[in-house]
């Protein structure tokens, strides 16, 4: 039973195995890509949760809105300013109040400027200072992706409350950034703010006109200079056309004519010789210049000797013309057998170039001389400044300080007397101030001044009405004595010690000026225009 049973059992199945595929290992590349992507993945969900703090509560705390600085984006700040306007509350975080969505209207019209504004953006605010605020936070904010910015660094928004104003804040803000800054960003931003008031060429009339292709200059040809660029009788020309060039050929002197000169002339410097003077009338004969005047021939020993020198003297004087009988036989036959000779050659030298001698003195152009501008003198430019300069809060921070040994506060007097720092004449302030405090350390060490005097100088130089970028651009010497006239109104001021009067006659001779110089630029700056 046990055997039938064994022998009637199947045999069992073997399973498939299932081979599983291993996974492919990513690249490089890949690596990068993926972390990347997962990087971007949490930090936006990071975005998403400093945009839900801002408007989940109605009003949240000015911290809060400063350290989400770093990771809003102007989008993701305008969607904030949405999500807080379907609540009901004001588009500005760190304002409850409800906006005024019903009490404008979506267009406004300026009848003055003839123009039609959008409100719709308005209307999600409470105010018009709200807006500001909103807007002016908005601007600070960086158009970089969040996961390219260090989220480590500290914000530095400036986040202006709900209580304060909008203007005041600004203007403060800017001049705190504005002291924070060095003498070199003060100067570069004074460079690019003068830049910018120059005026632009909006009618297109400035143009670049290139110029048209013209042919090279040549010298002219018939001169002297045209010989020293020659080589071994040759020279290249270029054409007017400007296309080919043209090669000249001097002509040289053939050597017959030069060996035929060579023996005339052998021969004239020989008066004795017969045969000389046979082989000169022969010559004569053949260029048929043997006429009745030559059988009356009758010379000298003296005519042949002027005769030999005037052919020496041939190139340098021209031979004057004479009537037939006029000169001896012999001279006027030599002359007018050697004229033709030195005709041909002239003729065949000067077929190419005709030497020229230049003139050797040029004219001298006329120049005009300039009027004279009279100039002011150091005292004099000093003066008419400090006149321009000095104001009323000048005259009374002096007096102030002379009377009652107190120093007002500068940010007082130019409130009273409604002066408005704009940013031009703040930037002149910090130059004119940083060059003269430079200066001042200078004098200092040789007037041996124990006493602090550079806040009263930077405090009077605050005083100044700086309308003009001339005042300044002072030179060393400007700069120098601008600092000994107020060194000297302060000084008698301030100073117990009277020591360092001693050195500064020595200061002020160190520019060809006089104490009573200084004095009187010290009165003008006490005595100041109202």
């Amino acid at each position: 039973m046990n055997a039938s049973t064994a022998n009637s059992t199947p045999n069992p199945v073997a399973k498939k195995r299932l081979v599983r595929r291993k996974k492919k290992q990513l690249t490089a590349k890949q690596k990068i890509v993926k972390e990347s992507a997962e990087k971007r993945f949490r930090i936006e969900k990071l975005v998403f949760v400093w945009q839900e703090k801002l408007f989940s509560q109605p009003k949240i705390p000015a911290s809060t809105l400063q350290s989400a600085a770093t990771y809003l984006q102007p989008k993701t700040y305008n969607e904030v300013v949405e999500e807080r306007v379907v609540q009901t509350w004001c588009g500005y975080p760190l304002c409850k109040d409800a906006p005024k969505l019903q009490e404008l209207q979506k267009f406004k019209i300026s009848l003055s400027r003839r123009k039609v504004y959008d409100q719709s953006e308005l209307a999600n605010y409470c105010s018009d200072a709200c807006y500001h605020k909103s807007k002016y936070y908005a601007l600070q904010l960086s158009d970089e992706p969040v996961w390219y910015r260090d989220l480590n660094q500290t914000s530095t928004a400036h986040i202006i409350l709900k209580d304060e104003d909008f203007e005041a804040a600004v203007q403060q803000e800017r001049k705190k950034t504005q002291i924070q800054k060095t003498g070199q960003e003060v100067r570069n931003e004074y460079v690019q703010h003068l830049l910018g008031n120059v005026p632009k060429d909006l009618d297109g009339k400035f143009q670049i006109i290139e110029k048209t292709t013209v042919a090279p200059p040549t010298a002219p040809l018939h001169s002297q200079a045209d010989v020293y660029d020659t080589i071994e009788g040759y020279r290249i020309e270029i054409k007017k056309d400007g296309k080919t060039p043209t090669t000249m050929i001097l002509k040289k002197k053939s050597e017959q004519q030069e060996t035929k000169h060579s023996e005339v002339s052998d021969d004239v410097n020989d008066p004795e010789d017969p045969d000389a003077l046979f082989e000169t009338m022969m010559m004569l004969k053949d260029m048929k210049m043997d006429k009745d005047n030559v059988a009356k021939l009758s010379a000298t020993e003296e005519d042949i000797v002027q005769t030999s020198s005037a052919l020496k003297n041939e190139t340098k004087k021209p031979v004057p013309a004479h009537p037939e009988g006029s000169l001896s036989p012999l001279k006027s036959t030599m002359q007018s057998a050697m004229k033709p000779a030195t005709i041909n050659q002239e003729q065949q030298d000067t077929k190419v170039i005709k030497v020229t001698t230049p003139s050797a003195q040029k004219q001298r152009k006329s120049t005009k001389k300039k009027k004279r501008v009279p100039e002011l003198s150091l005292f004099g430019t000093i003066w008419t400044m400090l006149d321009h300069m000095t104001t009323k809060a000048t005259r009374l921070y002096l007096n102030e300080l002379q009377n009652n040994h107190q120093r007002v506060d500068v940010g007082y007097l130019l409130a009273s007397e409604n002066v408005l720092m704009d940013e031009a004449v703040y930037l002149r302030g910090q130059i004119f101030s940083e060059r003269i405090l430079d200066t001042y350390s200078i004098i200092r060490t040789q007037l041996d001044i124990k006493e602090n005097l550079e806040d009263d100088i930077v405090n009077v130089i605050r005083t100044f009405k700086l309308s003009d970028a001339s005042m300044v651009a002072l030179n060393p010497t400007q700069c120098y004595m601008m600092s000994l006239v107020l060194i000297k109104s302060l000084a008698d001021i301030v100073s117990t010690d009277s020591d360092w009067k001693l050195q500064f006659e020595n200061c002020c001779k160190a520019v060809d000026q006089s104490t009573d110089m200084v004095d009187a630029c010290v009165r003008v700056l006490k005595v100041a225009s109202v």
